[in-house]
């Protein structure tokens, strides 16, 4: 106790003391200064930054590139059922209309060709064994014709001379009826002889024009079993070549536009019905969009030429940055999963873009940069060395605002003091 005392007094002594009066008292350390001053300074940053900066508010989905202006479009069997033996391109390979892109195999066709093929092949041994028979027939039967005619022929000149003498004989007995010297029977007899051998004279006349025709409708009947038959092998033949041209046709799966592979649809292997995707192919154009779907409370909020950032899933984009791109177009109304599987041609990925709820499609062209390999401006660095094609898909980031950091914080403020 006594020895605190004797400080204070020491110490109360040299406060007293005249020889000290002069000295500064030291309240504030220099560097106790410079970061007041510095931390000043960052509050007043902050607060200009807080009314003159801004804070963007973005809103992100998932969609697909596509050729600007372009679509996608399905490679698919123009007929079935059929197998899909041969795939001739992959993903992301250049394709041309036109082009052939998978063959398909039709086991129902050629066994259909096979048969249709034998059943010709029956068909013209019958008809070359029908013009053999016909030959056969037509001259045996024309023989017995000339035997009839040539028969009939004498009969009738045997006739005609007979009818020539019993005109003769009329006559002289109607003139010697007139003198009396000739009986009325006699001239009836020989008027009626002479009209009966007239008769026999026209009927065998008559037998030899159907003679005539008894040979032609017995030719006519065996050519037209020619004819028949001839047309059986012409409508069978072209029936033959229908197959053979549905073959072909049906083989050969085509690109229907120019453009790049997208997504194949179809195991080799698999069975292929007519109408079937084999593989999906977006179209050409010029340039590059972005087809992407947002949730739709954020799709109401996305404007046309609103600034977006788009990132292909093939490219790292911790490395490489961003795409830049406009917006071009917004849906209306959200799209329903019938209009996007119309669009995509492709069900996972309308599966995979409306996932939560029917979602709004957005356009967004990419902006070029030809200085660059991609040809596209990236927002950290020159790009990949890579080409971005159509079909590669990708995420998308869209300002839809941007605001004073302070108009965030004024609301919290007021919910805290009770003002709302």
């Amino acid at each position: 106790m006594s020895r605190r005392i004797r400080f204070r007094k020491e110490a109360l002594k040299q406060l007293s003391s005249p020889e000290q009066l002069d000295q500064l008292i030291q309240v504030v350390t220099p560097r106790s200064w410079i970061i007041a001053g510095t931390c000043y300074l960052v509050l007043f940053v902050v607060f200009l930054w807080s009314i003159f900066g801004s804070i963007p508010t973005r809103v992100e989905g998932q969609g697909i590139l596509l050729a600007g202006g372009g679509d996608i479009y399905n490679a698919v069997a123009p007929d079935g059922p059929a197998f899909l033996v041969g795939l001739l391109v992959k993903p992301g390979d250049q394709v041309k209309k036109g082009q052939v892109v998978a063959t398909l195999s039709r086991p129902d066709l050629l066994q259909k060709i096979k048969v249709l093929e034998h059943y010709l092949k029956e068909l013209k041994n019958t008809e070359s064994q029908l013009k053999i028979q016909s030959e056969q027939a037509i001259a045996k039967n024309k023989d017995e014709i000339e035997a009839q005619r040539a028969s009939l022929k004498q009969v009738i000149a045997s006739t005609e001379l007979k009818d020539e003498h019993l005109f003769q004989l009329l006559t002289i007995r109607q003139a010697a009826f007139k003198k009396g010297i000739e009986s009325r029977q006699n001239l009836e007899d020989t008027y009626q002889e002479y009209y009966s051998v007239k008769i026999e004279l026209e009927g065998n006349k008559d037998k030899l024009v159907e003679l005539d025709k008894e040979e032609f409708n017995f030719k006519d009947q065996w050519l037209e079993r020619l004819r028949q038959l001839s047309l059986k092998i012409t409508d069978e033949t072209l029936a033959l070549n229908n197959l053979v041209i549905q073959l072909k046709l049906s083989r050969d799966v085509i690109s229907p536009i120019n453009g790049v592979v997208t997504d194949i649809r179809s195991t080799l292997g698999s069975i292929i019905n007519v109408g079937s995707p084999i593989l999906a192919i977006a179209s050409e154009g010029k340039g590059l969009d972005a087809l992407v779907y947002f949730p739709p409370e954020a799709g109401k909020q996305i404007k046309i030429q609103m600034k977006a950032l788009v990132s292909p899933t093939t490219v790292e984009k911790s490395e490489y940055g961003s795409i830049y791109g406009t917006v071009m177009h917004v849906a209306e109304f959200p799209s329903s999963s019938q209009e996007m599987i119309s669009v995509l041609q492709n069900e996972e990925l309308v599966k995979q873009f409306s996932i939560k709820e029917v979602p709004v499609a957005v356009r967004i062209h990419l902006q070029d940069d030809s200085s660059v390999f991609s040809g596209l401006k990236w927002s950290s660095s020159t790009g990949p060395k890579v080409k971005i094609t159509s079909g590669t898909l990708v995420n998308a980031m869209i300002t839809i605002r941007e605001q004073p950091p302070i108009t965030l914080v004024i609301p919290a403020f007021k919910k805290i003091w009770g003002l709302e």
